[in-house]
């Protein structure tokens, strides 16, 4: 029995022994190992940081961008237009005027550059390589502007929604707007423009439903409604858009006036009603055209 003990002391010892080193071609593989590792990630890191800027960056600003482009597209379907409205016919909007005051079709063709400005604009602030050149604000009220353009078209009460549309295209002015024409601007200037304008003429029209006396007297329509424009173009506040919009729009319904004889003056027609009506709606265009002249200067 004694003999077996010396036999296990080699074993004893050996299971005590301090541990084999590992050798120095091993550890090298291991920081080998390590350091690629590393590399690759540091590689990853860079390559989509730069797809960050370059591609998820932009199209999340897209998407920011995409409301205001959905309602574009509404107002072009609501326009009858294929191509984001850019094809909109001069015809497509008719606005309610007092019968003395009628507004020629052709300031329709406003719409097609709305929508060609919006297109611009959009695209340039969606595409810019840092951030969004239009804030949210300006995108909410594009937006809501664009359905409440359309509704103007699809509702059975459009007076109402020209009105709404005049109010929030107009916000961007009254939030602290310089008034400057830009191209982030232009959409909705032009949009403010023409739609106060003609919510003007709109709710003077529209005065024989709440005044039936009224119906019967299209003389003092005609004379409330030139009261009305001159009030709107001699405004303080008026930007170089909506004063360039304003001389357009009276210097149609002048327009329009002579091309249905107005001017066709006789001893029995000198002193009439539509004579005064025609005289009136001259001096407004005068005002209108001297205020967009200095504007211009």
């Amino acid at each position: 029995m004694r003999l077996s003990v010396f036999f296990l002391l080699p074993v004893v010892a050996f299971s005590f022994a301090p541990p084999q080193p590992v050798p120095f071609q091993s550890t090298q593989l291991f920081n080998a190992i390590g350091d690629s590792v590393a590399d690759i990630t540091s590689k990853t890191e860079t390559v989509i940081g730069k797809a960050d800027s370059l591609l998820v960056k932009r199209l999340l600003r897209v998407v920011n961008h995409l409301p205001a482009i959905v309602t574009l597209k509404t107002l072009a379907e609501a326009a009858g237009s294929s191509k984001y409205g850019i094809d909109i016919a001069a015809s497509t909007f008719s606005y309610s005027t007092p019968s003395l005051l009628s507004a020629p079709t052709w300031l329709g063709n406003v719409w097609p550059l709305i929508c060609i400005a919006q297109i611009a604009s959009l695209a340039k602030s969606a595409l810019a390589s840092d951030s969004d050149e239009i804030d949210q604000g300006g995108i909410s009220a594009l937006t809501i502007s664009n359905f409440a353009a359309a509704k103007i078209l699809t509702s059975a009460t459009p007076l109402r929604w020209l009105i709404a549309t005049s109010i929030l295209s107009g916000f961007g002015a009254r939030d602290g707007g310089d008034g400057d024409l830009t191209i982030h601007t232009a959409a909705t200037q032009l949009m403010s423009s023409i739609t106060s304008v003609m919510a003007v003429l709109g709710v003077v029209a529209a005065l024989p439903t709440i005044v039936p006396f009224l119906s019967s007297q299209p003389e003092i329509l005609a004379g409330i409604g030139l009261a009305s424009l001159y009030a709107v173009v001699t405004r303080e506040g008026n930007g170089l858009t909506k004063k360039v919009i304003n001389a357009c729009v009276v210097g149609g319904i002048l327009a329009s006036k002579i091309a249905g004889g107005a001017l066709k003056l006789s001893l029995n027609n000198l002193i009439s009603v539509g004579t005064l009506v025609t005289a009136g709606t001259a001096y407004v265009v005068y005002e209108a055209v001297i205020k967009a002249k200095d504007a211009l200067a």
